[in-house]
């Protein structure tokens, strides 16, 4: 999304169903990352930097994903499988203290509310959009030199399709019998205390190079490139070759390669994804 692509090839590398919601089989139609840079012939998140460096107590940064072409086609009944759930995310600059930017030194806290006009909870709400905008927001305060703040996620139909919504509570029951509702799977492994990453993004002005050259990259690939953001050579790319090990059935070296990876949050939930699939495939073979 970063990235600012749309096309089906890269992501359908990860998860075929996505060929699901294409109407051509090449491009995605509502993907946020081209509705981001580039669906209106501009970079809004470059708009969204250039904007709150010039008015750091602006309410007027909006970052738009709907379009009135969804509507045209929806009106015209042309086959359209994908149109963007999320529609819009605000942006504010809240006061704090320790901006890198002297002009920004008491408002350091970028908060963030998504809108979303329909939300599955599981699949959409806490299983995607929790990841891919909280990234959202740490590139966007990491631009513009400042904490992560506060997100906000407001949905107009929140909803579970019963089947899913079962099957999650049976996970949740085994990992923390009889309180469900307060699950958190990083108590127990953190000494009992919620985990606070680290900063994905540490060199900002070469976060899109960085992400640019590992976009390049395709599974089968040996030699990666050298990254000024750490993430992408110390998570993102063991987590890479992990996921390609795993396609080949290699669930013990996909599982060791996951033990390289640098973010303890991301290795924790890397290793589990990986387990459960092999637990799946041992079950199918017997």
């Amino acid at each position: 999304m970063l990235g600012g692509r749309n096309d089906l090839e890269y992501v359908a590398q990860f998860n075929k169903r996505m060929a699901d919601f294409s109407d051509d089989g090449v491009t995605l139609n509502g993907a946020y990352g081209q509705r981001w840079r580039s669906y209106w012939g501009r970079d809004q998140l470059d708009l969204l930097l250039e904007h709150f460096t010039q008015h750091p107590d602006s309410r007027r940064g909006v970052l738009q994903m709907w379009s009135v072409d969804d509507l045209q086609k929806i009106v015209d009944k042309a086959t359209c499988k994908d149109v963007p759930c999320n529609t819009q995310v605000y942006f504010k600059i809240r006061k704090g203290t320790g901006s890198k930017l002297p002009h920004l030194a008491a408002r350091t806290r970028l908060d963030m509310t998504v809108t979303c006009r329909s939300n599955d909870i599981i699949w959409g709400t806490y299983g995607a959009n929790a990841v891919h905008f909280s990234i959202l927001q740490e590139y966007m305060a990491a631009r513009l030199g400042i904490p992560v703040g506060t997100y906000y996620h407001l949905s107009d139909s929140f909803h579970a399709y019963e089947d899913v919504f079962n099957s999650t509570l049976a996970i949740v029951d085994q990992r923390n019998p009889g309180d469900p509702l307060w699950y958190d799977s990083y108590l127990g492994w953190n000494d009992g205390k919620h985990y606070t990453p680290p900063p994905m993004f540490t060199e900002p002005e070469s976060i899109d190079t960085d992400l640019q050259a590992f976009l390049s990259r395709w599974l089968c690939d040996d030699e990666s490139p050298t990254y000024k953001n750490a993430f992408f050579g110390e998570t993102a790319t063991p987590m890479l070759q992990a996921w390609y090990l795993y396609k080949h059935k290699n669930y013990d070296g996909a599982i060791a390669l996951m033990q390289k990876v640098r973010a303890k949050d991301w290795r924790k939930a890397g290793t589990e994804w990986i387990e459960r699939r092999r637990k799946k495939w041992n079950s199918q073979k017997l």
